[in-house]
């Protein structure tokens, strides 16, 4: 049987979490574990995003072994591997924009406009304090094609 990790188990392997370790210490003989281009991308995508040092140093050695011990299948296009360049290009975009879309949650902000400039002003959303036009909104929100997602109107006193 093939056994394909997730990023959050292969995170795990490299911490020598022992539940993962005892997993696939009950694995039979024949049985393969392997990852995919995607969570390798993901992987070294963080480890690139740690600042140099002992801790980087640390997991770039956990994370080496792991690769070379097991196989790394590609995601075939049918599969949607024709977006998986477009996750690099999403979290450096959101990144850019300042917001918080890759975290798990809900993003606060608002609707506005600008009446006094245009007569019929375009909305805009103003996430982290920061405006963005539905566009720009919309470009974000690629890289959760196929999710679904709740937009909740909710009135300012009603906040907390």
């Amino acid at each position: 049987m093939v056994f394909l990790l997730d990023s959050n188990a292969f995170s795990d392997l490299m911490r020598k979490d022992p539940r993962v370790e005892a997993r696939l210490a009950a694995l039979a003989p024949n049985d393969e574990v392997t990852i995919c281009s995607i969570v390798r991308g993901e992987i070294l995508y963080g480890l690139a995003r740690l600042p140099q040092g002992r801790r980087r140093a640390n997991r770039t050695k956990q994370a080496t072994p792991l690769f070379a011990s097991m196989g790394c299948q590609l995601v075939p296009e049918a599969a949607g591997d024709a977006h998986a360049p477009r996750f690099g290009a999403a979290a450096l975009g959101r990144r850019q924009y300042g917001t918080r879309l890759i975290f798990p949650g809900p993003v606060r902000g608002y609707v506005s406009s600008d009446h006094d400039r245009h007569p019929q002003p375009p909305p805009v959303i103003v996430i982290d304090g920061r405006e963005l036009t539905w566009e720009e909104f919309g470009r974000m929100l690629l890289s959760f094609e196929g999710w679904q997602f709740r937009l909740e109107i909710v009135d300012r006193t009603e906040e907390a």
